[in-house]
Formats: structure tokens, sequence, C-alpha cells
């Protein structure tokens, strides 16, 4: 979907109010009040969301009422009411909460997240990277970055518009072949979507492409760049490290985000794929193979199972089930499938 520049204004249009970066929680919560008054505080990415919401809402885009000025607690005065049953009294604390939040695109009433990236639009490389790949999106298949919606200009910000996905070796080939790599593919960089009433896969997206740098064919890839992503291959450690490979380095990365996310996790599903991942994660990154290989690789593997294995449904291998937790669930999941089935006439 090709990038757009949000034109709605509200007749009542408020200049930028800028980032509240000394903003304090609104309370202070302790053991002796009732669970149910600390549901009230705004903490404070909360309360820099609140600050920006009548702005934005010039732009385009509302957020949920808790981030509106003036909330007041929906629960507040109803008997006996339980504030974790209600939507309005959902924080966001975690990490990342001043960087992106869910909102309403006013105009179609569909819900996106917006990411917020500090500094002047012409300075961002992470805008401009993402910019190039999200209008690269149709034109190749392979291309699993996440859709750039729109882009909101502040003076000194910059928030980036996405649609709303829930938190991949397609999509590494391909940043390859473009001349981009992501230096931060971990689990939470990887996005799924899937509605609520379908069955069957779930598509994955690559995001947030802060780290990431981007070269044009006649470049050097040989790069000496220290990256703050979560995992590091073993040649970009040290103060001494010669230059290396980016996009080993991603292979890298991705080789020990899907060791975490599916050998570890689902002990016992995915062994077939242990070759292939401790191939990608050598420490030597000339033994690697490259995304094309490890695509080959992959496809290799997943040919060898029929259709109805690959419908067979996984485990985590850390939760212990019964034998009637096993029938309940496995009788469950092969009823979604064939449900999948007779609507797509596939199987």
């Amino acid at each position: 979907m090709p990038t757009t520049t949000n034109e709605h204004k509200s007749p009542d249009s408020v200049p930028w109010p800028g980032w509240l970066e000394d903003a304090q929680d609104t309370g202070v919560w302790d053991e002796s009040q009732p669970v149910a008054e600390s549901y009230k505080i705004l903490e404070r990415p909360e309360v820099q969301w609140r600050h920006v919401q009548p702005w934005l809402e010039t732009q385009g885009y509302m957020l949920r009422p808790r981030f509106r000025p003036g909330w007041t607690p929906s629960w507040a005065k109803k008997k006996n009411a339980i504030p974790a049953f209600y939507e309005d009294s959902i924080k966001r604390v975690m990490a990342g909460a001043s960087v992106a939040i869910d909102a309403i695109q006013i105009s179609t009433g569909r819900r996106v997240c917006l990411k917020r990236i500090p500094g002047k639009a012409e300075d961002s490389k992470e805008l401009k990277i993402t910019q190039f790949l999200s209008d690269l999106r149709d034109k190749d298949p392979r291309n699993h970055s996440i859709p750039l919606l729109d882009v909101i200009h502040a003076p000194d910000n910059v928030f980036l518009v996405f649609p709303f996905y829930r938190f991949l070796l397609h999509g590494a080939e391909k940043l390859d072949n473009l001349d981009a790599f992501g230096r931060d593919a971990r689990g939470h960089r990887l996005s799924g979507v899937r509605t609520r009433t379908q069955v069957g896969g779930v598509k994955y997206y690559y995001t947030d492409f802060g780290e990431s740098l981007r070269f044009e064919s006649s470049d050097n890839v040989r790069i000496d760049v220290w990256s703050k992503a979560g995992i590091h291959a073993p040649e970009t450690l040290g103060r001494d490290r010669l230059p290396y490979d980016p996009f080993k380095a991603d292979i890298y990365t991705l080789g020990t985000t899907y060791t975490t996310l599916l050998l570890k996790e689902y002990e016992g599903n995915f062994d077939v794929l242990t070759s292939l991942l401790n191939e990608m994660t050598l420490e030597d990154p000339v033994l690697r193979p490259s995304a094309a290989q490890a695509l080959s690789r992959f496809r290799e593997i997943k040919s060898s199972f029929s259709r109805t294995a690959l419908h067979a449904r996984v485990r985590r291998g850390t939760t212990p089930e019964t034998g009637v937790q096993r029938i309940f669930r496995s009788g469950w999941h092969w009823l979604k499938q064939y449900a999948y089935a007779a609507r797509n006439f596939k199987w």
C-alpha cells in the first residue's frame, strides 16, 4: 500500500504542543489503598500521549478514552465494578510505551499503531528506510516489511502510522536483495496479523527499522557499526572488531530468534529445523548460509512434509497437558483446520 500524507484537519486545529519530556505520574498508589485506585493513575508515558491527543485529533487520529484530556474512568460511578473488566483500565506502561500506541484513524474507523520518532523528518534514517520498503511492497511478494499507511509531521517529531498487528526467511532474503539489513530482528520485531474469525495461516511482518541501514548496490557491505540490538552476532562485539558483513550478522540474529521462539518454546515440535538454525548461528560468519541459501534449505525441509502434517498442532514443550486436555485441544485444532479448508477450498 503506498504511503500517504494525512491531510485531515478538524475545524479547531491546534498547534503542536511539543512532547512532554518532564511528564510525571498523575498520582501515587500504595497498598493501603484499594487496588481499583491504581487503575485511575496515569503514568508518565500515558501523560505524554494525553498531552498530544488534541493535536493528533486535528491530524485525523484519536487515542483511546484513557489518553484523552478530561478522562473519567468508566467504572468510577458503578457499584462494585472491577476495573480490569473495562477497556479504559488498560495501562500503557511497558517498554516502548512512549514510542508506540494504538489509535483510531478517524476517517476510516480503522485501528492503527502510531510510532513516534524523535527529531525532524529529514534527519530520520528510519523514516527513509520504512518508506523505501513500504513503497516496494506491491512489487515483490517476498517483501514482508510492515505497510506504512501515513506519516504525521510535527516540528521535532515524526509519527509513523501502521496497521494494528499483534505481536520469516522469505523476508530476510528480500531485505538482502534490496541491500537493506535489519540488525535487530528479535521476536518482538516480527508482527503477526490474523482477524479474530480467520482460521489458517498468520502473516508475519518485519517492524521497527530504527537500527537498520541501507546500501546502494555499489557500496562495500563491510561495516564497523556498534548496534543497540538485543542480539549480537559474535563478530559485531568487541572494541577491536574487524569490519563485518551485516547480512551475515542478520542471519545470526534470525537464527537465534527462531531457536528461542521455536526450538526452545516448542521443544520437540521443530527439531527438524535444528540443523539449519545451528548453521545460521555458527560463530564464523563465513560458514553461515546467505538468506537465499537458508530459504532454499527451509523449502527443502518443508517439502518433506505432507500437507496434512503441516496442519498438525504444535504444543509448548514447557506446558504439560493431561490426557483429557490433549484430546480436547487436538480435536478443537483439527476442527479449525477443516473449517479453514472448507472455507478456502484448499488444504
